[in-house]
């Protein structure tokens, strides 16, 4: 019965139902409609499969930017990602961390300071951003500026989580600096 189907569509797609509407269930209930012949909830649910690919096709091109760092192939990243900027899709934190990812891995920690700066501006950035960054810096060696960004991070309310700590004591032990590993683990004490 059509009122039935409907009722049921609709509160699957009501704010706060509970119910996470993967792609799949949504193109399930899609095909499901469409045979009943309920228009209604057929364009419904057709609408948010739209949606849902859309974000799915998001997630897909963040991480393939991310693997073009991982392939030393920074041009085919940026280029992805400026593709995704012109089309006016909207560049969530995941995708720029992606190309912050991609810009560390290729030694190219300039760029990576750009759009690390332009993710600030846009109220973007994350701990996932701040660590990424720190890797850079580290990367380089620069446990000065690695620990700024560190100082910043607590500054801008974000918390170091382990991947922090691990990246800043792994560099400090590695350049011999016992006097910075043993105060950062007296810091990570005093917080966790």
């Amino acid at each position: 019965d059509h009122a039935a189907l409907r009722g049921m569509v609709e509160d699957i797609l009501a704010e706060g139902s509970g119910i996470n509407l993967t792609r799949s269930l949504a193109e399930a209930l899609l095909a499901q409609c469409s045979s009943a012949g309920d228009a209604e909830s057929t364009q419904l649910l057709g609408e948010r499969c739209e949606a849902l690919r859309g974000a799915y096709d998001a997630t897909r091109q963040a991480k393939q930017i991310s693997n073009f760092g991982k392939e030393g192939n920074l041009q085919a990243a940026l280029a992805l990602f400026h593709k995704l900027q012109d089309s006016g899709s909207t560049l969530t934190s995941m995708t720029y961390n992606c190309l912050l990812d991609a810009c560390v891995e290729c030694k190219d920690l300039p760029s990576a300071l750009r759009f690390f700066k332009e993710m600030k501006e846009k109220s973007l950035a994350d701990v996932v951003s701040y660590n990424t960054v720190m890797k850079g810096h580290m990367a380089n060696g620069d446990t000065v500026a690695a620990r700024q960004l560190f100082a910043e991070m607590g500054q801008q309310g974000f918390t170091a989580n382990r991947v922090t700590y691990h990246g800043l004591l792994n560099t400090l032990v590695s350049k011999g600096d016992r006097q910075g590993a043993w105060k950062l683990v007296d810091e990570m004490t005093k917080q966790h």
